[in-house]
């Protein structure tokens, strides 16, 4: 049986597993699933592509969203069944199976977007591979429009400076002081990635619990501070005047997840290691008001979706924050 029949009869089962009338079900065109499919994933592709300078909080699982959300309202474009409470109960489970079965399609094609290895036509929405683009790789071979970038996007510049780093320093943030000298010991359980830096799921989009205990640090001063204040954050443990202290660590992590780009991952640019390793004290950070102020901000707009408005405040708040957490370094600490 290949994959598309697979499909086709998995979804009837689980249809029929929700009692769904039976001439609803014939009205079904279980042919069409691919090209519902490539329809959404080329609507999505062409929207990222033409707003990825706005849309600075994009990630892969808000672009599988916005994929299957489609295919999901597509393929059930009926109106008779859109609007009972069968497609209500059935929604989710059917968004988790075209999620699960296009994921590497759909994985694949957005970091080709946000790597910049790939175009997306701005005019037909026609994709392809900058390597494959011959003399003239940003003209569409299917429409003949010109997809020349006209800017640079401050912000891939940034991504692009935390991604060629080399590095030999590393950095955690504690909320105690535990003298200049300290060796961490593997004791947090965090979300769980496997050893090449993929997210493992418990349930749908939810990333489980790793069940071996590591330590967590960062690439960056500024990564380390942000994953500390959104803890103390969560469990409304900020007072204004929260003193940070940071340890430097100079051993190789076991994993590098500063490639993953899922909820606040990619601006923490997070490390992993799985044995003691020892931290150098250098310096510490204050929390005061004016900083819980901007990452609110901060937060606030990055868990929105990629295309909501904010004012000019808010944006210019959060280009500024930014811009902190992107380039805090040791002169910035206080001894």
């Amino acid at each position: 049986m290949d994959l598309q029949e697979n499909i086709k009869q998995t979804i009837r089962r689980l249809l029929k597993e929700s009692e769904i009338p039976k001439h609803l079900l014939r009205r079904l065109d279980f042919k069409k699933i691919d090209e519902i499919f490539k329809e959404a994933l080329t609507d999505a592709s062409k929207k990222f592509a033409k707003n990825k300078d706005k849309w600075n909080f994009m990630d892969e699982y808000k672009f599988n969203k916005m994929v299957v959300s489609y295919m999901v309202d597509t393929f059930f474009s009926d109106e008779e069944y859109y609007n009972s409470e069968l497609f209500t109960e059935m929604w989710d489970d059917l968004y988790n199976f075209f999620s699960e079965h296009y994921y590497d399609q759909i994985r694949d094609r957005y970091y080709a977007i946000e790597g910049e290895s790939a175009v997306v036509c701005e005019d037909c929405g026609w994709f392809w591979y900058l390597s494959d683009g011959g003399e003239d790789p940003y003209v569409c071979h299917k429409c003949g429009n010109d997809n020349t970038p006209k800017k640079t996007n401050v912000y891939e510049s940034i991504r692009r400076i935390l991604r060629e780093e080399t590095t030999k320093n590393y950095y955690r943030a504690i909320t105690e002081f535990k003298g200049d000298n300290i060796i961490f010991e593997p004791e947090g359980y965090y979300e769980s990635f496997d050893d090449d830096g993929n997210p493992e799921f418990h349930t749908d989009d939810i990333i489980a619990r790793s069940t071996t205990p590591e330590i967590s640090a960062s690439k960056t001063i500024g990564g380390a501070l942000l994953g500390v204040w959104s803890m103390l954050n969560h469990y409304g443990s900020l007072t204004g005047n929260n003193k940070i202290y940071l340890y430097s660590i100079n051993e190789k992590p076991n994993k590098d997840l500063s490639h993953v780009r899922v909820d606040d991952f990619e601006y923490i640019q997070e490390v992993r290691y799985k044995k003691p390793v020892e931290g150098n004290y250098i310096g510490y950070f204050i929390f005061d008001n004016n900083f819980n102020k901007n990452a609110e901000n901060f937060y606030e707009r990055f868990t929105g979706e990629p295309w909501d408005e904010y004012t000019e405040e808010q944006v210019e708040m959060w280009e500024d924050f930014h811009r902190l957490i992107s380039t805090l370094n040791k002169n910035d600490l206080k001894k």
